[in-house]
């Protein structure tokens, strides 16, 4: 039917669309769309599917080479044909011999890399369908890797010349490099999935790309590319070393290379081509996972990758490039961006420091980033919990500096604040009910937020704050001695600017212990003391001494509090309101709580018990998954599948 002329152009692209998933399906054993998911297969089911497969095999492997030249103006419909082909049987071209329609699929293939320059669609089936095609299991796989010498012949000569004639002439010509990207884009290609290293592409790339560094004349379309083929001419090298008991004297010249070619794409990262820079980093960062100790990266690369994230993955609705609703394949760029860098943070090829700039924005992202960031957070914190606490809080400070720098001193009512707040509380929740777990961690968070929110003001004249007019004036609980700085107004000297930071401070004190509750309270009015801030300070200083209030009250102890061996639920309360005024001691009948009250408890018991989940999930062992039951690894390698150029 497919082959006849009964059918319309758009009925024989349909059906060949359900031929392909139906094969595809077939093949793979899938149950069909909307049935149940994988369940234990008999044998006898999968002796039937055996037969089927057999069955089609043998029907579409012999009109196969007439569909693709039937259909090679259509892209979409030799994809299809070319998706469904490494899932058949292969030997069958053996067996049935059909030793003439193998060499037929052959040079059809080698003719589409001639017609089209672009991945998709049809280029990546293309190179998949000839990697299976040259499997060394199959009896007729020497003629695959023919046709594959065929095309590594035809191309890498062809990107030899085209390199040298770009590089030579002082400007190059729009044809010649227009030539080139179609010659890199196919070598791409061809080199995630077939091993191109005979052909000595590594020095001409590497030429061509520094040669870009020095004078910016080559476009994107053409470093893109020769990057990616770089990366994966390193690749194949490394494939080979183990398994051919390589010498020492070749493992240090592979190092070498891969050593200028982190060099290279660390240049890369600070180049003005969007692209580029993208590609730079997803190739720093496997090449750091792969050889990350025996490769030594510049000091400044934390930045660089860091500016990239800031660019390109963490762009909100407002700014150029972002239409408020993302589409799929740019979030899933960003995804493999944000991933890549988690990535290497995790291995600990970049400080722990670097992740900050991820931390910070882990309340505004949530929505396309979330899972990546909660996991990051996670394992940061299994390996180094000390320090895990210190990034934390300077997540936090970076967004209250950046507030304070651009909005005054005055934030505490901004929205912006606000969210600060929500992010410190979503940072609490990772500090575990069982206190002891991280505890030093949780204290050093405290006594580090309060040394910082305690710091000394800046110089009267001070550029950079802005919103602090010329003027003096003074504030209740103020020592007489200490009358103010002049030049700012409503606030008095010593008044820290940072204060309000212990209001999102105090997100943290529901994690804190009893017996630690004291020495953080002594700390801080220390501290106060040494500011000039007097312990009346607070309790009639209005607005100016709200949040240094509030963190006081958050750090004194209730009767709940849990203590070392106490259960992470919260108590009941014990206490009325008389009592608290000094009353009566007795005990009377709690009275009931209103609807809001027992919606806040009930949002705080669940918070509690998912935390309290998560980390009995961390500690049972669970028993060995099936393939289909593996989790997602949201860090999985970045570069190794195929990017779009």
């Amino acid at each position: 039917m497919l082959l006849g002329n009964e059918l319309e152009l758009g009925q024989e692209k349909a059906l060949l669309e359900l031929l392909s998933s139906g094969g595809l399906r077939l093949c793979r054993g899938l149950p069909p769309v909307g049935r149940a998911g994988a369940r234990k297969v008999s044998a006898r089911e999968r002796r039937e599917r055996l037969q089927e497969k057999s069955r089609l095999s043998r029907s579409l492997l012999p009109l196969l080479p007439q569909l693709l030249e039937k259909f090679s103006a259509e892209p979409e419909a030799v994809a299809a044909l070319l998706e469904l082909l490494p899932h058949l049987e292969l030997g069958m071209f053996r067996t049935a011999r059909l030793d003439k329609v193998l060499d037929q699929v052959l040079v059809g293939i080698q003719e589409l890399f001639r017609c089209h320059s672009e991945p998709f669609p049809v280029l990546l089936p293309a190179s998949r369908a000839l990697r299976s095609l040259c499997d060394p299991d199959l009896s007729l796989g020497s003629r695959g890797d023919i046709a594959r010498g065929h095309l590594g012949d035809t191309w890498g000569d062809r990107c030899h010349l085209q390199v040298c004639d770009v590089i030579q002439v002082r400007v190059p010509d729009e044809d010649d490099l227009y030539a080139l990207a179609a010659t890199l884009r196919r070598l791409s290609v061809l080199f995630s999935d077939h091993d191109l290293t005979p052909w000595g592409l590594f020095g001409p790339l590497q030429q061509l790309l520094r040669h870009h560094l020095g004078t910016g004349e080559i476009p994107e379309q053409v470093t893109v590319p020769a990057l990616s083929c770089l990366f994966f001419h390193l690749l194949w090298e490394l494939s080979r070393i183990p398994d051919s008991g390589a010498a020492p004297g070749d493992r240090r010249e592979f190092l070498s290379r891969a050593g200028s070619a982190l060099s290279l794409c660390q240049s890369c990262l600070s180049e003005p081509q969007p692209g580029l820079r993208q590609e730079a980093l997803l190739v720093v960062s496997d090449l750091l996972v792969l050889l990350g100790p025996e490769l030594q990266p510049e000091p400044e690369l934390p930045g660089l990758l860091s500016a990239v994230l800031a660019d390109f993955v963490f762009i909100s609705e407002s700014q150029p490039g972002s239409d408020g609703h993302a589409s799929a394949p740019s979030l899933s760029r960003r995804r493999s961006l944000l991933a890549a860098f988690c990535r290497l943070l995790l291995r600990g090829s970049l400080p722990l420091g670097a992740a900050s700039d991820v931390f910070k924005r882990y309340s505004k992202f949530s929505e396309d980033f979330g899972d990546i960031i909660r996991e990051t957070l996670r394992r940061t914190r299994e390996r180094h919990q000390r320090e895990w606490a210190s990034v934390l809080l300077l997540s936090l400070t970076q967004l209250f500096t950046e507030l304070l720098l651009q909005e005054g001193p005055d934030v505490r009512g901004l929205p912006e604040f606000q969210e600060i707040r929500d992010l410190g509380r979503r940072f609490s929740l990772f500090f575990s009910l069982r206190h002891l777990r991280h505890r030093r961690a949780l204290l050093r968070l405290h006594s580090e937020g309060i040394q910082f929110a305690l710091q000394p003001p800046p110089e009267p004249g001070t550029p950079g704050i802005p919103g602090i007019p010329p003027g003096n004036a003074g504030i209740p609980g103020i020592p007489p001695g200490n009358a103010g700085i002049p030049g700012i107004p409503g606030i008095p000297g010593g008044f820290p600017l940072t204060l309000p930071f212990l209001e999102v401070l105090s997100e943290f004190s529901p994690r804190l212990l009893r017996p630690d509750r004291a020495p953080l309270l002594a700390l801080l009015e220390r501290r106060c003391r040494e500011r000039g801030l007097g312990p009346d300070f607070g309790l009639n200083s209005g607005d100016f001494g709200a949040p240094l209030l509030c963190y006081r009250r958050s750090l004194s102890a209730p009767q709940g509090a849990p203590s070392a061996g106490s259960s992470p639920w919260p108590p009941s309360p014990d206490l009325t309101s008389t009592q608290l005024r000094g009353g009566p001691r007795s005990r009377p009948s709690p009275p009931l709580p209103s609807s809001e009250s027992r919606r806040i408890w009930g949002s705080r018991l669940s918070l509690m018990e998912e935390e309290e989940e998560e980390e009995e999930e961390e500690e049972t062992p669970k028993s060995p998954r099936t393939p289909l039951e593996q989790p997602r690894d949201l860090f999985g390698s970045s570069s190794l599948e195929f990017q779009t150029f």
